[in-house]
């Protein structure tokens, strides 16, 4: 897709650029939840904030695709490539801004409930009667090292198969996530951590990682974004895109997957619906955007 708007100065400057499906899915979220961020505007404190963050960022994704096509340099490529791995982190914390900036509800109850009427008890009070020092540290690792999939799987690809490549491999993975941050924002869920705290009778006993995860959570947490788990989300559909590129890699991060998913109910960060629905968010996610490459080859081949 090139952009070639001569009525618009503002756009002259990017005139003729080739956008990968990548590109388009990064300014097509900005431009979305910027725009409910306009027109829900008076529930959002400082709200023209988040507007300037959004068209400084979209601008940024511009350049770097602009300087990619003009200048060559391997830490430009990586950088043209992997830019919504820096942008992540930024992504995801505003979610916790706009919660509610739609519809004011949460959707809790309803997967509390679900969970419950399914195993006939809430999976993360049940969790409770198998906690041991050696399962909780090993849970807690599961779900630490799904931080190491991303930068891990974007660096080997991109150092092995080249920027194209990486762009590929990056936009079924976007695809899973961005659109797990707009279903949340039309249905925010609670995690069973704070939904589900006042029935929560023991604390589980660990070590090293038991600290790092309290650490994360304490500090990048979001109040209604558990399902889909974005977590186990981005584990699977991270393993399903790898597996075209780096086979070992994708069959590494499915197996640490699995864990991952256990991980997450029982360190009670997440509803065991949460979990099965991230499986599933994956995978569709993955297969739409797997269509999509194919379809948008032609005109997307790009440089490697």
């Amino acid at each position: 897709m090139r952009i070639a708007d001569k009525h618009i100065p503002a756009l002259r400057r990017y005139r003729g650029l080739t956008l990968h499906p990548l590109d388009r899915l990064s300014l097509g979220y900005l431009a979305v939840t910027g725009l409910l961020i306009a027109l829900f505007h008076s529930r959002l404190p400082g709200w023209w904030a988040y507007l300037c963050w959004h068209a400084a960022a979209a601008a940024v994704i511009l350049e770097l695709v602009r300087a990619g096509q003009h200048r060559q340099s391997r830490m430009l490529d990586l950088a043209r490539s992997a830019y919504p791995v820096l942008g992540f982190g930024a992504a995801w914390l505003e979610l916790d801004a706009l919660f509610t900036l739609v519809f004011p509800f949460y959707g809790t109850e309803i997967i509390v409930g679900l969970d419950k009427t399914i195993f006939g008890v809430h999976p993360t009070l049940w969790v409770e009667t198998v906690f041991s020092p050696w399962l909780t540290e090993l849970m807690n690792f599961f779900y630490a090292v799904y931080f190491l999939f991303l930068p891990t799987g974007t660096l080997l690809i991109f150092f092995r198969k080249g920027r194209q490549a990486t762009l590929d491999f990056l936009f079924p993975v976007y695809t899973a996530y961005l659109s797990a941050f707009l279903f949340s924002l039309l249905f925010p869920v609670e995690g069973a951590w704070t939904a589900l705290s006042h029935i929560h009778t023991t604390n589980a006993n660990g070590g090293f990682f038991l600290a790092l995860n309290h650490w994360i959570q304490n500090n990048g947490s979001v109040k209604g974004g558990a399902f889909p788990s974005v977590h186990v989300t981005g584990a699977f559909a991270i393993a399903f895109s790898a597996m075209k590129f780096e086979k070992r890699f994708a069959v590494a991060v499915f197996v640490l997957s699995l864990g991952v998913a256990l991980s997450t109910v029982y360190c009670r960060y997440h509803h065991a619906l949460d979990a099965a629905g991230g499986i599933v968010w994956a995978a569709a996610a993955c297969i739409v955007a797997a269509a999509i490459l194919k379809k948008s080859a032609p005109e997307d081949t790009g440089k490697s």
